[in-house]
């Protein structure tokens, strides 16, 4: 069995940008309560503050849960891959299609993902967590839509 894994320097550096937006974002928060500005810069500060705590700050916090999980993201052979303890044989998926707005179930965060459409079950979703690069992603839709597993 092959292995398709993220490299935790990736998600590291992710981690790392994030936490410069929530930086800022305190920073405004700061700007927004305790300087001498008009009224309406201190409003727009905390508008920033709250955008940034919202989108940056839980993709920082999915960050830190995803560099501490398993870094295994699917497991293939030529007869079968395995997603999160589900096995499926290749010649049972039929189609393959990519998101960028799957549920990832982590505080309400939407991720690429891919989504395998099986002959008798339901969609099992490939999670990528933003943590691939654009040349990983490439081999990963070459290895799902490879010729031996029966996807046209």
């Amino acid at each position: 069995m092959k292995a398709v894994k993220y490299r935790r320097i990736v998600v590291l550096s992710r981690f790392l940008v994030c936490l410069g937006f929530v930086l800022a974002g305190i920073f405004l928060f700061y700007s927004a309560f305790y300087s001498d500005q008009r009224m309406t810069r201190r409003i727009l500060a905390f508008i920033g503050f709250l955008g940034a705590f919202w989108v940056f700050g839980r993709m920082a916090l999915l960050m830190i849960y995803i560099f501490f999980k398993d870094s295994t993201i699917f497991l293939y052979d030529a007869d079968k891959i395995i997603v999160k303890d589900t096995e499926i044989d290749r010649k049972s998926i039929v189609k393959v299609e990519t998101t960028f707005y799957a549920p990832t179930g982590f505080l309400g965060t939407k991720a690429y993902a891919f989504i395998l459409y099986c002959k008798d079950k339901e969609p099992i979703y490939i999670h990528t967590y933003y943590v691939l690069t654009d040349k990983e992603l490439a081999e990963v839709s070459h290895i799902l839509h490879s010729n031996d597993s029966g996807v046209k």
